[in-house]
């Protein structure tokens, strides 16, 4: 079988259905995680057998990114902005009043829609890779690939969201991967 995206035959031809997204050491199976992070990209490695499955995985890309990363935001709901568009001229806004100096946990107790970064002054707690999936693979991505200090805006599936990218660290080395299992009956 043949196909130009990598992404949508895994996901249409695997039973778990994993997410192609970046996976640190100690994320994949034992079998995928000896070969993954020395192969060249682009190599597809297996079938292994793992958890009684038969898994194929193919190396996307490769890439250094810190281990763990403190973060504070800013939360806006577009509903109540009156659409996405404000809500992101809103964010721009406010992030040129950090940028000129403003008081990033004032302005989040002032202005934040999450009850609990307001009752924190924005500080949402360190993390690591994996951990802010639930608000979106571009959310995560675009946290983990700032630098410490870097005021983003940027969306999630909760809403726009004034990044204050903390402490980072560590730095390791990661894999995107897209992986195609099936399960031995």
């Amino acid at each position: 079988i043949a196909s130009t995206n990598d992404s949508l035959f895994a996901i249409s031809n695997s039973d778990t259905k994993y997410p192609v997204t970046y996976y640190k050491k100690g994320q994949l199976s034992p079998a995928l995680d000896s070969v993954l992070f020395s192969a060249p990209v682009g190599t597809t490695v297996g079938p292994f057998t793992s958890n009684n499955a038969l898994e194929i995985a193919k190396l996307i890309d490769t890439k250094y990114s810190p281990d763990s990363i403190q973060v504070s935001h800013i939360v806006l709901n577009p509903a109540a902005e009156g659409g996405v568009t404000k809500a992101l001229e809103k964010a721009d806004s406010i992030k040129n009043l950090i940028l000129a100096g403003g008081n990033f946990a004032a302005l989040a107790v002032e202005f934040s829609q999450d009850p609990n970064s307001k009752a924190n002054a924005g500080e949402m707690g360190i993390f690591t890779r994996g951990q802010l999936n639930q608000l979106g693979e571009k959310f995560e991505e675009t946290v983990f690939t700032s630098k410490t200090g870097d005021i983003i805006v940027t969306e999630s599936q909760v809403g726009v969201h004034i990044l204050k990218i903390g402490k980072q660290v560590g730095n390791s080395k990661i894999v995107k991967v897209a992986i195609v299992d099936k399960i031995i009956n």
